[in-house]
């Protein structure tokens, strides 16, 4: 390595012991004679140094995700065998390991020097073939020297052989001021680069669901357009907002593997806190593993914790670090073959990341590694995998996503690539004992518009906020528009005959962030409240416009149509 590991003088001291002479064996909970159950097979994680002072996590949100430490790839065997999977001093740092489902090849992002950027690796599962997948293949955009740079990295490889991985090369600004990251997928060779998500603030963390073979992944839900209280329209901030949750964290969407059918994949949509899930992950009894955060946008550091939902949707069940009983801080969970959770914990504060394994429910807690000088981080295990089952939809894009994003009302209004919007009824609900909020009240005379904020490259944080569209509501609760804008991230208010955004239980119909839907698609949902895209969709507009009510009373009926 040509940078020390360390937290202090003495961890740094340690930590270029490890690093300079031949690798010692770290003090680590894998026994001989030890139990089956405590046997984890083998490794692959990174360690990296800290960042003194800053309470980073190296890898972590928009303050973290880029910044470069210095760090190493390592493998962890069955016997406690520690060594490195790509030899000490062939990259200045890497991150974010990923094993393909054969377990014959490792995805990984690296830096070859302190100042270059991160792009992403492969090489074999014993450390050969080493080869860039990514590589730096165009200028800076419009000359900005804000995009001057870009970054490649969280790969994850997909069930067909390709790899999905986070970048900031599209080049545009979130509403607060670091540059957005997006899914791009790559075939094996480096051939096929393709953008599938359009996120206005960020996507990253991608992992496949096991149970239903799609793409979950992490995206920063923010809007700092909200919805005016005692007037018509749209305010930017909070002066004279209608009262309504914050809504600035990362969530976790499920897309198909061309981008498809975007829609909220886990976490308890009635409590914000509830939805977080940064690196979410699905086990395959189908309990959701994500990472909240004590600063939610994790633009700045903060603690992390383990959160847990059982069945997808549901309470959160803290398990480690913030928001729970035991650790400092905790994330990057991992599933592991028998059911466990593998995961990175801050145990007291220190600052310094070990890996621990315990249950599901987050019993029986098993300390992995035991290194004080480094940040043991990313676990990936190193191992073939089942398959999940096959995606239902197709490939790519009908075209090549744009590099760059639209920045005027003509270039979008001009572009002929377009997608359906379909919201069967805005009033539905899921099922009485489902754990989401509840939608609106049946009535008549509305209006739903959309709404984009343009992004001005040249301008920090900026946009420029435009209506793009304005169409009714159905007295069934329908709304359907045959041409709406796609590749284009977009929210949307519905609003009474005045112009005035209607209210519901938990809060104004104005989208608090924003969604996106890719060309030659349809976007097909019912409901207007926070976790409504995850619910059941009717064969038929018809069927549809039958909803539950969920706030019953005694003789009320338990579904009912509106008038119409």
């Amino acid at each position: 390595m040509t940078a020390p590991f360390g937290r202090s003088h003495t961890r740094r001291a340690l930590g270029a012991l490890l690093a300079l002479a031949a690798l010692a064996p770290l003090a680590i909970v894998l026994l001989t004679g030890a139990r089956k159950r405590d046997v984890l097979p083998p490794i692959v994680f990174v360690q990296r140094n800290d960042v003194p002072g800053s309470g980073l996590v190296p890898g972590v949100g928009p303050a973290g995700r880029t910044v470069v430490t210095g760090g190493r790839l390592v493998v962890l065997e069955p016997g406690g065998r520690l060594h490195p999977l790509v030899p000490d001093g062939q990259f200045f740092d890497v991150a974010d390991p990923a094993v393909s489902y054969d377990g014959r090849w490792v995805a990984f992002a690296a830096v070859t020097a302190r100042d270059s950027a991160w792009r992403v690796w492969i090489c074999d599962a014993g450390g050969r073939e080493v080869r860039p997948l990514t590589r730096t293949d165009r200028p800076a955009v419009g000359g900005s020297a804000k995009f001057a740079r870009y970054d490649d990295f969280d790969p994850c490889w997909l069930p067909d052989g390709r790899v999905v991985f986070a970048s900031t090369r599209f080049p545009v600004l979130s509403q607060q001021g670091p540059v957005a990251s997006n899914l791009f997928v790559t075939n094996v060779d480096g051939t096929g680069l393709t953008r599938i998500t359009t996120e206005r603030q960020g996507g990253e963390e991608p992992s496949v669901d096991p149970t239903d073979g799609r793409l979950l992944y992490a995206r920063w839900f923010f809007n700092r357009y909200r919805a005016a209280d005692n007037a018509a329209g749209i305010v930017a901030g909070f002066e004279g907002a209608m009262p309504a949750d914050t809504v600035d964290l990362w969530h976790a969407g499920g897309i198909e593997y061309d981008g498809d059918h975007l829609r909220l994949a886990g976490g308890e949509p009635r409590t914000r806190s509830g939805q977080q899930a940064y690196q979410p992950i699905m086990l395959r009894d189908t309990t959701f593993v994500g990472v909240s955060a004590q600063r939610t946008n994790l633009v700045r550091a903060g603690r992390l914790g383990l959160q847990a939902f059982a069945k997808r949707f549901g309470t959160a069940r803290p398990l480690y670090g913030w928001g729970a009983a035991q650790g400092w801080s905790a994330c990057a969970p991992v599933a592991l073959p028998d059911g466990r959770i593998l995961f990175s914990m801050d145990e007291n504060g220190t600052g310094n990341f070990d890996l621990f394994a315990c249950d599901a429910n987050g019993a029986n807690l098993m300390p992995v590694t035991m290194a004080p000088g480094t940040l043991e981080l990313d676990a990936a295990v190193l191992a073939a995998r089942p398959l999940p089952p096959p995606p239902l939809y197709g490939k790519g894009w009908p075209d090549p996503a744009d590099a760059a994003p639209r920045t005027s009302v003509e270039q979008v209004t001009s572009d002929e690539r377009t997608t359906r919007f379909d919201c069967f009824n805005v009033f539905a609900n899921a099922d009485v004992d489902a754990p989401f909020p509840d939608g609106l009240p049946a009535q008549r005379g509305l209006h739903i518009r959309f709404y984009t904020a343009l992004p001005r490259p040249d301008a920090e944080g900026a946009d420029s906020l435009v209506l793009m569209r304005e169409a009714v509501v159905s007295p069934q609760g329908g709304v359907h528009v045959d041409t709406a804008p796609s590749d284009l991230p977009m929210f949307e208010q519905i609003v009474d005959a005045n112009g005035k955004v209607l209210r519901s239980a938990s809060g104004p119909a104005h989208v608090a962030g924003f969604n996106w839907t890719r060309p030659g698609t349809g976007t097909k949902c019912v409901g207007c409240h926070a976790g409504h895209s995850a619910q059941a969709v009717a064969v038929s507009a018809g069927d549809a416009e039958w909803f539950t009510i969920r706030r019953r009373s005694p003789g009320w009926p338990t579904r009912a149509r509106p008038s119409g």
